[in-house]
Parts: C-alpha cells; structure tokens; sequence
C-alpha cells in the first residue's frame, strides 16, 4: 500500500509537471496582445507577513506547505490577526523542480512574541516593502499555471518600458 501511493504521489507529480509544460507551450505559441489589457500599475503599500522560506522540488511540495500553514497557523493564533495568504517567489527564473518560494500571511494584526511551531520549518515575522510601482494581473485557476501570468506580467513590463526589480507576489 506504501509503494502503491508513492508510486501514485509520483504520477500526480508528474501529471502536473506535464500540464505545465504543455501550458507553457500554448503560452509561447498563443501570443496576442488583448491579454495585456487585464495588467494594471498600481502602487503596492508596505505589509508585514509571518513566512517560511524554503527551496521545494516542486508545486506539489509548495502546496502542501500552504496546506499545513493554513491547517496550523489560524488554529494558533488569535482571531484577526492574519489576513490574506501569500506567496512570493524568489527566484530569478522560473526552475519548476528548486523553486525558492516563501508562504505565509499578510498580518492584519499583531502576532504573539513567541510564534506557532510549524514543524521543522522556521516561521518569521517581516515587511514586505512599499513598491511605487507593481504591475497587477487576477489569476484564476490552479498554482501550476501561475507562470501564465507572470507571462503576461513580463510581456506588459516589456510593452510599456518598464523593468522587474524584485520578487513576484502572489496574493490568495
């Protein structure tokens, strides 16, 4: 039974790192530019978040970080003190099997001085900067299709001159 649901958690893996691949190649074959019309600029204010960053093999292994921080954190810790999930990536490139990802909450509230255990994982307490200028875009759908829109992110920073400095956000 071991074997069979590594063998299972295997093909799921796989399963998606294909959908990916084949999404990222209707990406480079679709082109167009009336997706550029859903990106917007907008001014991104200072927030302070409770994460963990970690370098993860894959998607699926980010997820189930999401699941544990979300299983664990709010049950920890008093009401209204967290508000909207958040992702940010921290690699300079797209690597779907070492992807430096950090997840946690944006703070609404304060934490307490002595955080929530979540494992063997570090939990830490930061500000996010302010950015003048952050370009925006809504994704629906599941996290493995996440680099479709930071696609169409790139090609609006290319189309309007403007350049990326800094890691990508991602807010549930």
């Amino acid at each position: 039974d071991a074997r069979r649901a590594a063998a299972e958690r295997v093909l799921e893996e796989e399963a998606a790192r294909l959908r990916q691949i084949e999404a990222r190649i209707a990406q480079l074959d679709g082109g167009g530019d009336a997706e550029l019309d859903d990106v917007l600029m907008r001014a991104e204010p200072a927030r302070r978040i409770l994460s963990v960053r970690e370098v993860v093999d894959s998607f699926a292994v980010a997820r189930g970080i999401i699941g544990e921080l979300m299983r664990t954190l709010p049950a920890k810790l008093p009401r209204g003190v967290l508000a909207n999930l958040v992702g940010i990536a921290h690699s300079p490139e797209f690597e779907p099997d070492a992807i430096d990802v950090e997840l946690g909450f944006v703070l609404a509230g304060d934490p307490p001085l002595e955080l929530p255990s979540l494992g063997k994982r570090t939990l830490q307490v930061r500000e996010l900067p302010a950015v003048a200028h952050m370009a925006v875009c809504v994704r629906v759908g599941l996290p493995e299709l996440a680099h479709l829109i930071t696609g169409r992110v790139g090609r609006y920073v290319e189309a309007h001159g403007y350049r990326l400095a800094g890691p990508g956000r991602e807010v549930f």
